[in-house]
């Protein structure tokens, strides 16, 4: 369990800058962003082979919203985000 919870935590700080919706338990977080996240999840598999899921997924409406994966080994989830962050800019 402590193995865990130190990756997801460690995951979880390198989102600090993006508009993650507060956490309840899981192992994922819910990134809000501006562009469709349908478009952005498609974009970015296409483009960096980065797998992200849209919000919809997890049935948020209404907002366009990105889930990622915290369980992701660290070294894997910081390149997954730095392709989002450098490659898409204001998300």
């Amino acid at each position: 369990q402590n193995q865990i919870q130190d990756r997801l935590k460690s995951n979880e700080d390198l989102l600090k800058g993006l508009n993650v919706l507060k956490r309840e338990g899981g192992w994922y977080a819910m990134i809000e962003v501006e562009r469709k996240d349908e478009e952005l999840a498609q974009e970015l598999l296409e483009r960096e082979n980065v797998l992200i899921h849209p919000g919809y997924f997890y049935d948020v409406r209404g907002r366009n919203v990105i889930v990622v994966s915290l369980i992701t080994k660290r070294e894997v989830f910081e390149e997954g985000i730095k392709a989002l962050t450098e490659n898409f800019g204001n998300i």
